[in-house]
């Protein structure tokens, strides 16, 4: 749990750092640099319920105690009891279970057996059921219990199940399903655990080492501190520092660089580690070739400053799209940088994805349970730019993703939950898994050697014609490294939702246990 939790943060933190992008300032010269104190945060929080309630131990609870009940054969063999011995029979013959619990039948003999309850969809024989149950109880069929084996239900009905063995209809057995002293309320809501909370604070800052009158060359150094709920090890940290050029008259990055770290490495990686694969040995599936895709890659444009002079209702161009002026505002700095009069620029995004996919073969659609699948991330960015430097002094970027998968079993479907026990809706039942992502992320400068009452003295506009930038925004999705990280962590929270859920209806088999002594 640890090693998954420190490797989660630490493509966490890889993650905030490369979709802030690197960039340059104004008046800038050899040795000009700025620093900056960056606090993030992750949060997830996962529920689960079913409907009818009663199946909500099965769906999403953890394991309850189990009744073992026993299936022996005489002499290896199984015939016909006769007026003086019994070749095979179930042990104990009659089991009292408390509602909600689960039976397992365990088959000590060398012959396959099965289970099937007394009433009207499975019709037996009188020979088999000399009496049915009662209407509304739980329906059981099962052929499928082999030589050392074994099969599982949960009781949520109340009352007394009669059932035989199809294989040897002489072979019979009761059940009785009574409620607990004093009786449970089942839980409407069973909140499950996530990844723990990680949290990430430290410095980010740049230095310029290149430049000439087109493209500054920054050396952009990091200094992180992670720590992950509240498991007790050691602080962990993380530092490094990399080189990105920046165009001066457009702000776009170089291509080689974060842009596509994001789309073919660090995405691949979050993926990996929030489906729950923390523990593989196997290679992460990361692009043969990381420049294979430069080609079709957006221009990226920095954030860290904007070529004013701007205004309220100015376009800005900022990572993969447009933004715009919105307000002005004074933000209070740190250290001796005191307060700044400064731009407002936001942007947001909101995608939705969802999904239907029927389960069954093609020969018999239908033929287990339905599955769908919604997703949704809001992105809100917000960024404040000084008016006198067009240098970022500050940077506040939230992300809420959340998922819900819901799976349908009609009548008489195998519902298993994830933690491996499994039982048989006898109506309607809706299963629903919920998964909510809280990211943020902020920026703020704390300190720079540039003069910030001069600007970079770029114009505002790159020179696009109108036509270009309308052609621009409709072919290039608006912030694209943070949709990016939104889109990874929908599909892969998906499957970490869903993992585990389509498990088969065929009984596994599980160690014999030390059975009780049969009936003399």
């Amino acid at each position: 749990m640890i090693a998954r939790a420190i490797s989660l943060s630490s493509t966490f933190a890889l993650i905030i750092l490369l979709v802030a992008p690197v960039y340059a300032a104004p008046n800038m010269i050899l040795g000009s640099n700025a620093s900056y104190n960056l606090s993030a945060s992750f949060n997830a929080s996962q529920s689960c319920n079913a409907s009818p309630v009663g199946y909500n131990q099965t769906a999403c609870g953890p394991p309850i105690p189990e009744y073992d009940m026993y299936i022996f054969d005489a002499n290896n063999t199984c015939g016909p009891p006769t007026n003086i011995s019994v070749s095979c029979f179930f042990s104990p013959g009659s089991l009292s279970v408390l509602q909600g619990y689960t039976v397992v039948w365990h088959n000590n003999g060398p012959v396959g057996h099965g289970v099937a309850t007394c009433d009207s969809v499975n019709l037996p024989t009188t020979q088999a059921c000399p009496q049915l149950n009662s209407p509304g109880l739980d329906s059981i069929y099962t052929t499928g219990i082999f030589a050392g084996g074994s099969f599982s239900h949960t009781f949520n009905a109340l009352g007394t199940y009669y059932y035989f063995d199809p294989l040897h209809p002489w072979m019979h057995g009761t059940v009785i399903v009574t409620l607990s002293a004093p009786s449970p309320r089942p839980i409407a809501v069973i909140v499950q655990s996530g990844p723990p909370p990680i949290s990430v604070g430290g410095r980010i800052g740049w230095s310029v080492v290149g430049l000439d009158g087109n493209t500054a060359v920054l050396n952009v150094t990091h200094n992180l501190g992670v720590s992950i709920g509240n498991i007790p090890i050691a602080p962990v940290s993380e530092s490094g520092s990399f080189q990105q050029s920046i165009d001066l008259a457009t702000r776009a990055q170089a291509l080689g660089s974060s842009a596509e770290m994001i789309d073919n490495f660090a995405l691949p990686l979050m993926a990996l580690l929030l489906t729950g694969s923390f523990t593989s040995t196997a290679p992460v599936a990361l692009s043969p070739n990381p420049f294979s895709s430069l080609d079709n890659m957006p221009t990226i444009y920095t954030v860290w400053w904007v070529n004013g002079p701007s205004s309220k209702g100015s376009p800005v161009q900022l990572l993969a799209g447009y933004s715009s002026v919105q307000a002005d505002e004074t933000v209070n700095l740190s250290g001796n940088l005191g307060s700044r009069s400064a731009w407002i620029v936001t942007s947001t995004v909101q995608e939705s994805v969802s999904t239907i996919t029927p389960q069954g073969s093609s020969s018999n659609p239908g033929s287990e349970p339905i599955n769908s699948n919604n997703a949704n991330a809001d992105l809100a960015l917000r960024f404040d730019y000084d008016k006198s430097s067009d240098l970022l002094l500050a940077s506040n970027d939230n992300a809420i993703i959340t998922t819900t998968s819901t799976t349908v079993y009609m009548p008489g479907q195998l519902l298993c939950g994830q933690f491996g026990t499994c039982t048989t809706v006898n109506s309607l039942t809706t299963v629903t898994h919920a998964m909510t992502v809280n990211l943020s992320m902020s920026v703020s400068l704390s300190s720079t050697n540039l003069n910030l009452n001069r600007r970079i003295g770029g114009s505002s506009q790159s020179g696009q014609s109108l036509m270009s930038m309308l052609q621009d925004i409709m072919t290039q999705p608006l912030l694209y490294a943070t949709a990016g990280v939104a889109a990874a962590a929908i599909g892969s929270a998906t499957v970490w939702l869903t993992k585990g859920r389509n498990k088969t209806a065929t009984p596994s088999p599980t160690p014999p246990r030390q059975p009780a002594a049969p009936p003399q």
